[in-house]
């Protein structure tokens, strides 16, 4: 809606940059033709990633993105894997790549908002976890270098159980 008719909720608004990161939307989206037709309409398309992906082959910029082994990060959550996930870093980017924080750091300092981003990557993820939420579940950076796995829902957790979904379709 907001790329092909330059609408969201009914008011004018136009996108005309894309920063992709951590996804590959031409894959991994529905209705794939369609999703290409958009990124076709978007002015300027940056793709920070480990790979060529269908994406990034569609980006005006593509970022060397560091791989997983070469960054301090946290992964998981998705909707059917009911854990949090500490990643420690191995060894150092390979050639020019960059964390998906320093990158977002160093654009923020190119585009002037440089003072949201004062921080470490470490930083970054303590404060990523300074919530209600976190609290709740005993999650904290700390907690989870400790304990490198933390388990985000009730054992015998199962997706959609009962046929019940969050979405109507």
């Amino acid at each position: 809606e907001i790329v092909n008719e330059h609408t969201y909720n009914g008011d004018p608004f136009e996108i005309r940059g894309l920063y992709v990161t951590c996804a590959n939307p031409v894959g991994n989206v529905g209705n794939r033709m369609n999703t290409i037709e958009w990124i076709k309409n978007i002015d300027f398309l940056v793709v920070a990633d480990i790979v060529m992906s269908e994406t990034a082959k569609y980006a005006d910029i593509v970022l060397p993105a560091a791989y997983w082994f070469e960054v301090e990060d946290v992964m998981g959550l998705a909707t059917n894997l009911p854990f949090l996930e500490y990643g420690e870093k191995a060894f150092e980017p390979y050639a020019e790549s960059k964390s998906d924080f320093e990158i977002i750091k160093l654009l923020a300092e190119k585009l002037g908002y440089g003072e949201h981003f004062q921080m470490s990557e470490a930083e970054y993820l303590t404060n990523l976890f300074d919530t209600d939420k976190a609290r709740e579940y005993g999650i904290s950076y700390e907690t989870l270098r400790e304990q490198n796995v933390i388990r985000m829902a009730p054992e015998g957790f199962v997706f959609a159980d009962g046929g019940e979904f969050p979405t109507p379709t």
